[in-house]
């Protein structure tokens, strides 16, 4: 199996979410830094005595050094790793910022804030597709979309600095400037955090590389998952403690998903829908506790297709409101076909009707 296909069989769980605030914040401060301009300009034009024309060009600065600071990512990425661009951006943003804050003149002022843009240009273009290969192909769409989202904090966190900054202190356009340099600080924690590409290892020919990078994500990502899956099988009803204790209790929930694993994978190969956290535990559970019980599978032609889809949809962790959007019918209309399914059935609760569809190989 190619070690990049690894990372698309792990659950997202919470070193995906580390990665998410680790982007975001990047994208907050670049955000802040492309909007906190807008606030800098009445003070600016007040100290150097400057016209529309120049004002225009300081506005244009930020965005002029993006262009080619995000033109330059991919290529630097390739070269030198994306983990080292992200990481590099970030402090050539940051020191040109600091530049920009103590600038002496007009000119000076307009060089570093072209170079900073450069800085976050390249931060910004680099962020996405580079965490993006850690993230499961089923929800890369999200993690990208929330990785975006960031940028309004930015947008806010320069709406307060302009508010209560630049015009409250002695030279408040430059300590605004400070303000927004601060993220240097983030280096700290992703030069320790922070893993490099697997595809940029392999890519250079560094294949032991790639993999422990891989197998350490997954380590971590593992530790999460057992922890959550004993959460959910815990508080299931025909669940039994060991006698032997928590550590034997944790083998048996070790062993419990491992033996989930191959059916959840070929759950998301085959069927295009990976099975959520709750239903893998259910079915450990099924696999591993035979004093668990085990619902009848339904009679062939019992349930209609409508009403399978249903059961389907149930076990992959939607609500009501979900099936109801994904089906375009209401709400009304999803409750009942779940009371005829459940007439049919005799599965009361929704614990039921997902162990019924593993039964039934409807996921």
């Amino acid at each position: 199996m190619c070690v990049l296909a690894r990372l698309d069989q792990l659950p997202l769980c919470r070193p995906h979410y580390v990665l998410l605030v680790m982007g975001g914040l990047g994208y907050t401060f670049d955000g802040m830094d492309a909007a906190i301009v807008a606030f800098l300009l009445p003070s600016v034009q007040e100290e150097w005595g400057l016209s529309s024309a120049q004002l225009g060009i300081i506005g244009s600065a930020t965005p002029f050094g993006f262009l080619f600071g995000a033109a330059l990512a991919g290529i630097l990425g390739d070269r030198i790793g994306r983990r080292a661009v992200m990481m590099y951006a970030l402090l050539f943003y940051c020191a040109f910022t600091l530049v920009a804050a103590a600038a002496p003149s007009y000119e000076v002022f307009v060089g570093a804030r072209v170079l900073a843009g450069l800085g976050t240009g390249a931060e910004s273009a680099i962020i996405a597709p580079f965490l993006a290969e850690f993230v499961p192909a089923a929800r890369r769409g999200w993690f990208l979309g929330a990785l975006a989202g960031f940028f309004s904090f930015g947008f806010v966190g320069a709406a307060v600095v302009g508010r209560y900054v630049v015009p409250t202190f002695d030279q408040g356009w430059r300590w605004a400037q400070v303000l927004t340099a601060i993220p240097v600080l983030m280096v700290l924690w992703w030069r320790r955090s922070l893993p490099e590409s697997p595809r940029y290892l392999l890519m250079r020919g560094r294949p032991k590389e790639a993999e422990r990078v891989i197998a350490d994500f997954e380590r971590r990502a593992e530790a999460v998952t057992i922890w959550a899956a004993e959460a959910a099988l815990s508080r299931h009803e025909g669940y039994r403690e060991p006698p032997a204790g928590e550590r034997l209790r944790r083998e048996r929930l070790r062993e419990a998903w491992q033996a989930v694993g191959p059916a959840q994978l070929r759950a998301a190969e085959e069927r295009g829908a990976a099975m959520s956290l709750a239903t893998a535990a259910e079915y450990a559970l099924m696999l591993t506790d035979p004093g668990s019980p085990q619902p009848a599978a339904p009679v062939p032609g019992a349930l209609s297709a409508r009403e399978r889809e249903l059961v389907t949809l149930v076990a992959r962790g939607r609500t009501d409101a979900q099936i109801a959007g994904e089906l375009y019918i209401s709400i009304r209309t999803v409750r009942s076909h779940l009371d005829r399914i459940r007439d049919k059935t005799g599965c009361r609760r929704r614990a039921d009707l997902t162990r019924l569809a593993l039964n039934a190989e409807l996921v």
